[in-house]
């Protein structure tokens, strides 16, 4: 299982090696300025630039995004191994008086 689970990954990694290759080698080849107009200015930056400078965004969100996803994870999964729920709602004194009021007039 790890050997899949390592050849797979080797396999992700290659695919995205080969794609980020080729966005470089296609932002290389758009090397003329152009005008972008944004809400009150207008900016001249060279093609390459407005195609490298949204990926490179891109992949930062990404990166911290499946870092937190990752942390989350490791969150929950520790709660679930030291047996707490995945979520907790604490109840006021008023809130809880309420309850055992409501789960005594059903016979709970």
């Amino acid at each position: 299982m790890a050997d899949l689970k390592r050849f797979l990954l080797s396999i992700e990694q290659l695919l995205v090696l080969l794609i980020g290759v080729a966005v470089v080698f296609f932002a290389l080849l758009n090397t003329q300025s152009t005008t972008v107009d944004l809400f009150f200015t207008e900016i001249d930056a060279a093609v390459s630039l407005l195609i490298l400078v949204p990926l490179l965004g891109g992949l930062l969100l990404g990166w911290i995004g499946g870092g937190l996803a990752a942390r989350r994870r490791g969150q929950k999964r520790a709660g679930r191994e030291a047996g707490k729920p995945d979520f907790e709602t604490p109840l006021d004194e008023e809130a809880e008086d309420e309850l055992e009021g409501w789960s005594e007039d059903l016979g709970v």
